[in-house]
């Protein structure tokens, strides 16, 4: 038998080395892949937690009869795009009551991350590339524009419904807005 030298025992082999790193390159990718999935999961969230707010937010507007630069709007909406990249939505006031957005009635816009979409403003089993969701003032009722038809949402026309989808991922989202009003994330 050979006896060993210190100098042969000492340190690790090339192989046990690369096995090692191996691993860890193994480790870190699934670690990586795992956080991706959960940020992504996070984003979808967060704009259909901020979309769900300022729908609220829009209603409440409206049921106050809030002013808009000095003007008593005769409804206050929503306009959502589906055919623009960033997908996007602008919270309005309608202060001429044609039930339509004009762009001097902005009250603000909002662009969504740019792995989220919008997929579809579904009302009346069809879906809209472009419409809006009004609530009359002082009452709230909420009323879909699209196409230049304004109908209200009640229970023979069915609720509007608004898909997000996460690009990425494949993960959806839906809000549904009910005749009374009543927004919920789904």
């Amino acid at each position: 038998m050979k006896k060993r030298t210190k100098k042969q025992s000492a340190g690790f082999t090339l192989i046990e080395i690369v096995t090692t790193l191996a691993i860890v390159a193994v480790i870190f990718s699934i670690a990586v892949s795992s956080s991706n999935r959960m940020s992504s999961r996070s984003n979808i969230n967060l704009v259909t937690e901020s979309l769900v707010s300022d729908i609220r937010t829009t209603a409440m507007s409206a049921m106050n009869s809030e002013q808009f630069q000095t003007q008593s709007p005769i409804y206050w909406g929503i306009r959502l795009k589906t055919d623009e990249t960033p997908a996007n939505y602008t919270v309005f006031a309608d202060t001429n009551g044609d039930s339509f957005y004009n762009n001097n009635e902005k009250f603000k816009a909002i662009f969504l991350n740019k792995n989220i979409r919008l997929n579809c403003t579904t009302f009346h089993n069809q879906c809209w590339g472009t419409g809006s969701v009004l609530f009359t003032a002082g009452e709230a009722k909420p009323y879909f524009e699209g196409g230049g038809d304004v109908l209200g949402v009640d229970t023979k026309n069915g609720d509007v419904s608004i898909e997000l989808e996460d690009i990425t991922t494949g993960d959806k989202k839906v809000i549904v807005i009910n005749a009374l009003g009543l927004v919920d994330p789904q």
